[in-house]
């Protein structure tokens, strides 16, 4: 039996892969059709069906490539285009043609020089306007909800509504009055103050706290701790930690080397800084994107375009030639998946190798998009304090006294790349080249895009992440701020009112409320703060309800949907650490700066094989500062923030997991660190409480939980450490007082210890 390599099969072979075929039968002798008399007034057509028909007719092309009519061929294959209508040079079929082509096509008898031209001619001869296997942009595509325009609803009607407090909680009642369900109960004071506290700023509230707004009967009294709580500098490390996830951010470049990065925390601390000042959100991404092409370029605005530079890198092993190139191009698409899926909501990165498959993205689009950031570059700079104009190339020195050292990420200077198609992202089959524009599925008549440079010619910047950025935070753009909208809401609810927080597209699920997502959307661009959409979701009657489910609500709506009640949820990795650091007082609350490297067990730093993490012996204030502040090593985590779904940083993060383990327990029960914090709790329980047991128990529970204990807890408590000092005592035949006042503490840590294991301190209500 005889076997023929088909013409994908050798297609895939030129590529880097291989697909065998068997034999077809002959094709049986049939009227002549339309497409066959085409044909004959073509001659290339009527070669390519001749001498391929055999794997790629049109009956069953060989992995859907169909060689028999001009549009099946631009049509391509399963895998991509085929062809690049006039440059035959660039197609692949007219490649595989070639005597030259290892291997080529057909496999036996193949074509002559003549046969080979005439192919190429014809190619040559077609419209370079034709889209080469890319998807054409339909009305239907663009009537997916998340690309209509962003328009400020009517607030719905709430018959006998004596619960809603704001324009939130109208959208919310509407629906659960459809429902045939009711909010759930107001929590009481101090479950209202442990979550707005650690909603706001990851910390848990002082007992004194606690007491001052429990006490305080003013009807405004809530809302003055909502505005405390958004003034305090500590708001700005626990909402831009929400941020450094989506930004992939990290202290190191991650793969072999894992370098070091020392510049790296000056975004850090830039985005910490932009969530404390309520930096304008338009201007926040601005800054991101282009904050080196703004005509008010400051050194802060230059910091905030590492955005780009965020993700890992692996300038070491890079390669040359076509391996560097590819390498370059991989850099690229980080940058490009990561902007589209943050400020966008757009997983574009999937059309990088063919067209989207769900979403009306095509490779062409990919690669305009791609084309605004080609040619920028990743550099070390050393920024002038007092102007940013003219930064100079540090090439890793120390910066004088008045310079600021920064990783940017900058185009001045530089002419932008031509930027071409890749037909399934390979760098050696380049397609048409392309100019910068936005995704056709968002180019409305209403709102013309143009992603070309808007400066001028003599400009040292080339612009187009400027015009991109400026297209991002446009008004008109229905994607920028119904995904920030829905990232707050979720960070606060527990869910989004959309699932899938970076992906609106069609495989992302429908908003739950779709009005109030758009209200609230039209709220955050018509007010461009993120502070003011804090303030409205968290004083919102929705927001202080109960966690408790209740029998209709479970029945009805099990998932909480429609926000029945509140949800319950477990801390953050940051927020947990730094919250057994609070108790314990050693929470150290200096502010920005290079990361901190806490202690790591010694034989877990194995795997810092380069850019060591230090060993160290025991550790003190300096290593105490809040987790935003802990150096982000790529190749070795904090194992504490690991093991508590801290997100690796290779990709940009949307949603942590919330997970459940056996080893979240057993690190709380047995690491060092939290032995450390919880004999550091006890002492200083003993130094803020009576002598009396039960004084002490209260205030540890007070401490650690946020609420007054009741008598019968406190007697469980005051039991548990006279039988645990009763224990220790006894290892001793005759201990003396100062071993039985050392039991005495030790027992009250341990007490302290099981605090700091509870679900309630680890879970807000």
């Amino acid at each position: 039996m005889m076997f023929r390599f088909c013409l994908f099969g050798w297609i895939v072979l030129l590529v880097g892969g291989s697909s065998v075929c068997s034999t077809r039968r002959a094709q049986s002798a049939e009227p002549e059709s339309t497409e066959t008399a085409a044909q004959k007034t073509e001659p290339a057509l009527a070669l390519l069906s001749h001498r391929c028909g055999e794997c790629h007719a049109a009956d069953a092309p060989e992995l859907g490539l169909d060689l028999s009519t001009a549009a099946s061929i631009l049509a391509g294959s399963e895998t991509g285009p085929v062809l690049v209508p006039s440059k035959p040079e660039q197609s692949l079929l007219v490649q595989v043609l070639g005597a030259k082509s290892k291997p080529h096509m057909p496999p036996d008898e193949q074509l002559t020089e003549e046969e080979i031209a005439l192919v190429s001619r014809w190619v040559a001869s077609l419209d370079p306007q034709l889209a080469a296997g890319e998807k054409q942009t339909t009305a239907a595509d663009r009537e997916h909800w998340a690309f209509q325009p962003v328009q400020r609803p009517a607030l719905p009607v709430t018959p006998e509504d004596t619960w809603s407090r704001n324009p939130v909680d109208r959208f919310l009642l509407a629906r659960l009055q459809g429902a045939g369900l009711t909010p759930s109960a107001e929590a009481d004071r101090p479950t209202l103050l442990r979550r707005l506290y650690f909603d706001l700023i990851g910390l848990p509230p002082s007992p004194d706290d606690v007491a001052a707004f429990v006490a305080d009967r003013s009807p405004q009294a809530y809302e003055n701790q909502v505005e405390a709580l958004l003034a305090s500098p500590r708001y700005g490390e626990r909402w831009g930690r929400h941020w450094l996830d989506l930004a992939r951010y990290a202290d190191s470049s991650g793969f072999h080397e894992d370098r070091d990065r020392p510049h790296a925390w000056r975004y850090r601390d830039y985005v910490i800084g932009a969530f404390n000042n309520d930096k304008p959100y338009s201007r926040f991404v601005v800054e991101q994107l282009a904050g080196d092409e703004l005509p008010d370029a400051t050194p802060e605005s230059w910091i905030a375009t590492a955005f780009a530079r965020n993700g890992p890198s692996n300038e070491t092993n890079m390669g040359m030639g076509v391996f560097l190139e590819k390498y370059r191009l991989d850099q690229l698409d980080d940058v490009v998946s990561t902007t589209s899926n943050v400020f966008l909501g757009l997983t574009l990165g999937c059309a990088r190798c063919h067209d989207h498959k769900y979403d009306p993205l095509t490779q062409a689009d990919y690669y305009s998009f791609l084309a605004v950031f080609d040619g920028a570059q990743w550099r070390d700079l050393e920024l002038d304090s007092f102007q940013a104009e003219k930064p100079v190339l540090s090439g890793g020195v120390k910066p004088q006294p008045d310079k600021v050292a920064a990783m940017v990420y900058t185009d001045r200077g530089e002419k932008p790349r031509t930027t071409h198609i890749l037909w399934r992202g390979d760098v050696q089959n380049r397609g048409p080249e392309v100019t910068p524009r936005a995704p056709s599925v968002l180019d409305r008549e209403s709102w013309t895009v143009s992603l070309e440079s808007p400066l001028p010619d003599d400009s040292p910047a080339a612009g187009r992440r400027l015009a991109l950025a400026n297209w991002i935070v446009d008004p008109q753009n229905p994607l920028t701020w119904r995904v920030m909208a829905n990232r707050i809401f979720r960070h606060h609810f527990g869910q989004g009112l959309v699932a899938t927080p970076s992906n609106f597209g069609r495989l992302s699920e429908s908003p739950s409320h779709p009005q109030l997502l758009d209200w609230l959307a039209a709220e955050l661009r018509d007010t461009d703060s993120v502070k003011g959409l804090h303030r409205l979701l968290v004083t919102s009657a929705a927001y202080r309800q109960q966690s408790q489910a209740t029998k209709a609500g479970q029945a009805i709506d099990p998932d909480n949907r429609l926000l029945w009640r509140m949800n319950k949820r477990r801390l953050e990795a940051e927020p947990l650490r730094d919250a057994l650091l609070a108790l314990a007082g050693n929470l150290n609350e200096t502010v920005g700066g290079p990361g901190v490297k806490p202690r790591i067990r010694p034989d877990l730093l194995v795997a810092s094989q380069r850019n060591k993490w230090p060993v160290v012996e025991k550790e003190g204030p300096e290593h105490w500062r809040r987790s935003v502040y802990v150096y982000v090593k790529r190749q070795l985590q904090l194992p504490m923030l690991e093991l508590f779904d801290a997100p690796s940083t290779n990709h940009s993060c949307a949603a942590r997991p919330e997970t459940l383990a056996p080893t979240q327990a057993l690190l709380l029960m047995n690491d060092e660190f939290a032995r450390d914090q919880a004999r550091d709790f006890a002492a200083r329980v003993q130094a803020e409480a009576t002598d009396s047991l039960p004084s002490q128990v209260e205030l540890a529970m007070r401490m650690a939980l946020g609420r007054e204990p009741t008598p019968a807890r406190i007697a469980t408590g005051v039991a548990f450490i006279e039988q645990q000092a009763a224990r220790l005592a006894a290892v001793k035949a005759s201990p003396s007082a100062a071993e039985l006042a050392i039991a005495d503490r030790d027992a009250l840590a341990d007490f302290c210890h099981v605090l700091m294991n509870l679900s309630e301190f680890a879970y807000v209500d």
